[in-house]
């Protein structure tokens, strides 16, 4: 047999393109390295109340079924389908409604048990414990009555409520769920039944029970929001690394049961093998990493970067710059609660004192003036309602009305409040990174002294605002909602039962005709009727005027190339990073 000459180019050629086949299988990407603006308060979805750690336990805590980022649908996560809706017949129970879920047979936890019904009810127990400061979740799943688990399979129960609520399906799926092993190894909580913890009358008996009590400390304690032993979910990722003030790192489970079923379940898709959250407070230190190519994702990017992003082709050459609409608006909190804020002409007085139509020049026309709580795009924003115009004048007029005078010409209003002399003074807290937040507090701080008010700023880390103002220990703050998709239900945010101490309803709102619309708004099927008791519900706030609404953001986000098919989403924080390979 002819040999065949050996030929030098040939050899030349393989090692060319060896090397290179060698350097692209590399390019699979099994880590995404992501801009975080702050670290966490907590990883624990209960008792959290910061954007940012959403943005980490998401892809740790999953849910029975959630929002799908692409085609904002609700779609099963953990169940084989969404929850059947059907009426109770006969029992105790009789007529009311339920929701019947059955949790996948291949769901499992970390140690390897099955995910069932016991630990969905062992995360309501904890959610109704009075102990727990899970007050926004409380107000959320109000209507539940009791959970009966099937008896012949552990991962099938029925969910029965008191009210037949429009949005139980997302509410009820959309619990994060706790593995009961983990969270309460000595069993604590299975003394006590659901049904009794989530009745009012027979919950508040038990306030002072010891063993609650102990769950509580326990549950509570920092080891369940940043220990990578003890933070664990449903999810695909688990803790690895915290490192305060540098960075957060997930990593895939081994074997994670959810693979073999994303074909089916494209929810469950989880393809990097490792989430790195670096925490970069300041946007000139991020540019930097987007020069050197260190990061991969970054959002919550101000105005002012989003053009210097544009212009640079050290960036625009490694990465895709998108500039969704997000579900998500900004506004000054007002504490309704405090002695000089509770006055509804000082709040109507410093809206006047908003120079909002500047506030949208701060964000180079990526944002949209709003006069509500809910998002423009809904068909049921109230667009009859005029943004409240920047009127020194009618500013003036209000504060002489409210009884703000100036008696001893310091330049600064005063008024006897309960046999007081007080000073117009307010405070307003604002995350020390927060670009937007700065700006915005500085301008009404200068507009201020025009109009006799003293406004003291006060600029922290953000977590310690945020804990001021759940605990309503604070004045004013501008802060940021996020929203959903689905139709909004007003009542964890301004209904008067959630104004409590760490309550949905931060700023204390309460007006006993705007407490029965939301009620109605609960309950109401007719998408028509619906949508005339959110615009009536949207006149009596901007009447009230409990805060000042300010806009709804376009927020740039940008991407790295090497996830060619990555896309942003309008559901904060505008991109899902479980989807990017």
């Amino acid at each position: 047999m002819k040999k065949t000459p050996f030929n030098p180019i040939f050899l030349l050629l393989l090692l060319l393109v060896f090397p290179f086949c060698k350097s692209e299988k590399k390019v699979q990407v099994d880590v995404v390295t992501v801009r975080l603006e702050s670290d966490p308060d907590r990883l624990n979805p209960m008792l959290s109340s910061v954007g940012f750690a959403t943005d980490v336990f998401r892809y740790m805590f999953y849910p029975l079924v959630d929002i799908d980022p692409a085609t904002l649908e609700l779609k099963p996560v953990l169940v084989t389908n969404l929850p059947v809706k059907s009426t109770v017949k006969g029992g105790e129970n009789d007529g009311l409604t339920s929701y019947e879920f059955e949790i996948l047979p291949e769901a499992k936890w970390d140690n390897g048990s099955d995910i069932t019904a016991n630990d969905f009810i062992f995360t309501l127990k904890a959610v109704f414990n009075p102990a727990v400061g899970a007050e926004r979740w409380r107000a959320l799943l109000s209507f539940i009555k009791d959970v009966k688990i099937d008896e012949k399979n552990s991962k099938k129960f029925k969910v029965v409520t008191t009210e037949d609520y429009f949005l139980s399906d997302p509410i009820l799926g959309s619990v994060n769920i706790y593995p009961e092993y983990l969270y309460d190894p000595n069993k604590l909580l299975r003394t006590f039944s659901i049904a009794d913890l989530v009745n009012r009358e027979k919950s508040a008996q038990l306030t002072d029970d010891p063993k609650l009590k102990q769950f509580a400390e326990s549950f509570t304690d920092a080891k369940y929001s940043r220990d990578p032993k003890f933070v664990s979910g449903a999810g695909p990722y688990i803790l690895t690394e915290w490192q305060t003030g540098q960075q957060l790192v997930l990593e895939k489970k081994q074997n994670w049961w959810g693979d073999k079923l994303a074909g089916k379940y494209p929810m469950l898709t989880a393809y990097p093998q490792k989430l790195v959250f670096r925490i970069i407070p300041d946007e000139t230190a991020m540019m930097g990493f987007l020069r050197d190519g260190s990061l991969d994702v970054a959002g919550s990017i101000s105005p002012s970067q989003y053009n210097n992003l544009n212009g640079d082709a050290q960036i625009t050459s490694k990465y895709n710059i998108f500039t969704p609409t997000v579900l998500q608006y900004y506004y000054f909190a007002m504490n309704n609660k405090d002695a000089i804020l509770s006055d509804v002409k000082v709040r109507k007085a410093i809206a006047h004192l908003m120079d909002l139509d500047g506030a949208i020049g701060l964000l180079d026309g990526l944002g949209e003036r709003i006069t509500g709580p809910f998002h423009p795009s809904k068909p049921y924003y109230n667009h009859n309602l005029k943004p409240v115009p920047f009127d020194m004048n009618t500013a003036t007029t209000l504060l002489d009305e409210a009884g703000w005078k100036d008696t001893d010409k310091d330049g600064i209003r005063d008024k006897v409040i309960n046999g007081k002399p007080t000073k117009l003074s307010v405070t307003i807290s604002f995350g020390a990174n927060s670009d937007i937040g700065k700006k915005l507090s500085l301008m009404l701080q200068e507009n201020g002294k025009k109009a006799g008010i003293d406004f003291v700023l006060d600029s922290r880390e953000m977590s310690q605002v945020m804990g001021d103002v759940k605990a309503g220990k604070f004045q004013m703050s501008p802060l940021k909602n996020r929203l959903d998709p689905l139709p909004d239900d007003p009542f964890n945010s301004w209904h008067s039962a959630t104004a409590t101490g760490g309550g949905g309803n931060r700023v204390g709102y309460s007006n006993p005709e705007a407490d029965k619309i939301i009620e109605k708004i609960r309950t109401e099927y007719n998408v028509a009727e619906r949508n005339k008791l959110y615009e009536k519900f949207q006149e009596i706030l901007y009447n009230d005027q409990p805060v000042v609404f300010l806009f709804a953001p376009k927020e740039p986000v940008i991407i790295s190339k090497k996830f060619p098919d990555a896309k942003p989403t309008i559901i904060k924080p505008g991109f899902t990073l479980n989807y990017f390979h």
